[in-house]
């Protein structure tokens, strides 16, 4: 099943879309833990789909470590992409958690793109250093920002079997010792005598006891991504650890979904409101069947059947009453389908989406939307400027009229919010009433009045303010009109250069009554 879903996410558009991983090439993945877990086993059985049980590792895996000396680390390893969902190849990175091989994890982990924390499945002192340890650690150090984590369990083959038919088969115990990062060798042999008064914490978890503790980190750490099990012994699911990897880079959950509200972060609404206005091509506030199989079409390349079409309005009416009208699919119901796909972790469906309307993973228009028409303009003489083409200035006056709700001549507080809700925010301080008060027209002719009594902004007022953003940040401008609804193609037609003003600039250098050759005065 697993494969058939590669498969089709292959086949889906929008994968190799800009944005992800900060547009690079490739995802970089660094696989971290104590020492015993399986990092190493992991990596091997995914990228080879064959199981290493020995302590030393092959000769093309190996670094030439002396043997007893440190623990081997694999060099950079690429895995496979027939086992991959799209063309964007993954390359792992082994670490130590040894103290003389800080500085390369360091490294790693500054390098990576997502991090895959291991820990000894079932194991509750293993899986509790990931809580006391390793978690604070990655945060404190900051190497790893807001990049994802997956919290990985190996050796769930141990889990499967009783500890003791494992210490038999082995002939060792089946909860070895964890060496402790920042610690040498004298240490860790410490802990081996230590082993037989742990006993207790080591006991391996049941699977109701695994999952409460999972809980409580996944709640208390907002950085895990995803939770899996895997086994390099019994080859099972090993190349899914480096797919969902993979997958939380391209497809992240964070800018999409707040863990502890549960709901779709504010930026994610703002950008589905503005992809569900552009798709509204009548602007009547609803999405009809025409209106939503040009959508799935332009995202996904192909268009719902018409069971399809009534199998998701029966999904939103169920949940989401007011997300279904007769004339078609309201926003709250198109946010809601795009909250149901994250909650039954499609994210992919929703940021091919996302990436389709222009969105990088910050969930901000991408800059090489605006580079053609920046372009366009090219470079300009000192006397020239930018300004709003007639074209516009048209545009702006129709989104200005449509947020005018009640038709007063301006602009209230929350109508210029409601006017800005598709994009992050408002576009620069000057935006904000305190300071735009002072600055341009804001005396309505229908004397409307924010509360407070402050005066609101008028049409005329509305205009400067985008006079002055295209004169001192035209890329801004352009992505602004953008996010209000502005087309890519029609987006060159926005600004333009101004008129050269050279004679204009002469005379005003030009002293005034100053005798001429002949011995007249130049009139002015």
């Amino acid at each position: 099943e697993r494969q058939r879903d590669r498969e089709r996410e292959r086949e889906m558009p929008g994968k190799e879309s800009v944005g992800y991983a900060g547009g690079r090439g490739v995802v970089r993945v660094a696989v971290c833990g104590d020492a015993g877990t399986g990092k190493s086993s992991l990596i091997i059985a995914a990228a080879t789909d064959t199981f290493n049980s020995g302590s030393s590792f092959d000769a093309n895996f190996s670094q030439g470590q002396v043997e007893g000396t440190q623990p081997p680390v694999l060099p950079p390893t690429r895995i496979p992409s027939d086992v991959l969902p799209g063309s964007i190849p993954v390359t792992v990175a082994d670490t130590s958690s040894s103290y003389e091989w800080r500085a390369d994890l360091e490294k790693e982990l500054d390098k990576s793109d997502v991090v895959v924390l291991c820990y000894k499945s079932g194991c509750g002192k293993s899986l509790g250093r990931i809580g006391t340890y390793w978690l604070p650690e990655l945060r404190r150090t900051n190497l790893t920002g807001d990049k994802p984590v997956l919290l990985v369990g190996c050796q769930e083959d141990v889990v499967v079997s009783s500890s003791s038919a494992v210490a038999s088969s082995q002939g060792q115990d089946p909860t070895s010792p964890l060496s402790s990062p920042g610690r040498g060798d004298a240490v860790r042999g410490n802990e081996n005598r230590l082993v037989e008064a742990s006993k207790a914490e080591d006991a391996m978890l049941d699977a109701e006891a695994l999952e409460s503790k999972l809980a409580l980190l996944i709640d208390e750490w907002k950085e895990i991504e995803v939770c899996l099990q895997c086994s390099a012994k019994r080859l099972s699911n090993c190349a899914e650890v480096f797919v969902q990897a993979q997958k939380a880079v391209m497809h992240p959950t964070g800018p999409l979904y707040d863990a502890q509200t549960g709901q779709l972060k504010p930026r994610c609404v703002r950008a589905l409101k503005r992809i569900f206005q552009i798709c509204d091509e009548d602007a009547d506030g609803f999405l009809s069947d025409r209106e939503l199989n040009h959508f799935q079409a332009t995202c996904f390349g192909t268009p719902l059947q018409p069971e399809e079409l009534e199998g998701v309005r029966k999904i939103i009416s169920t949940k989401v009453p007011e997300g279904i009208a007769p004339s078609g699919v309201t926003l709250k119901g198109f946010v809601y389908l795009h909250a149901l796909f994250v909650a039954r972790g499609r994210m992919d469906t929703t940021w091919t989406v996302l990436r389709k309307f222009g969105y990088d993973n910050a969930l901000e228009l991408r800059p090489d939307l605006c580079q053609g028409a920046l372009s366009q303009l090219g470079h300009f003489h000192p006397d020239q400027c930018v300004e709003i083409t007639d074209s516009g200035r048209d545009f702006l006056r129709l989104k200005f009229r449509q947020h005018d709700k009640d038709a007063d001549g301006v602009l209230s507080d929350a109508e210029l919010e409601e006017l800005f809700s598709t994009a992050p925010g408002f576009p620069g301080p000057e935006w904000h009433r305190d300071a735009y008060h002072g600055m341009v027209d804001t005396s309505g002719r229908g004397g409307g009045k924010s509360k407070g009594g402050e005066p609101c902004l008028t049409l005329d007022g509305f205009l400067s303010l985008w006079d002055l953003m295209a004169l001192r940040s035209p890329a801004t401008a352009l992505v602004h009109a953008l996010y209000l609804g502005r087309s890519k193609e029609d987006l060159p037609t926005f600004l333009r250069i101004s008129r050269r003003r050279k004679q204009e600039v002469r005379r005003a250098r030009r002293p005034q009554g100053i005798a001429s050759g002949s011995g007249h005065h130049k009139p002015p």
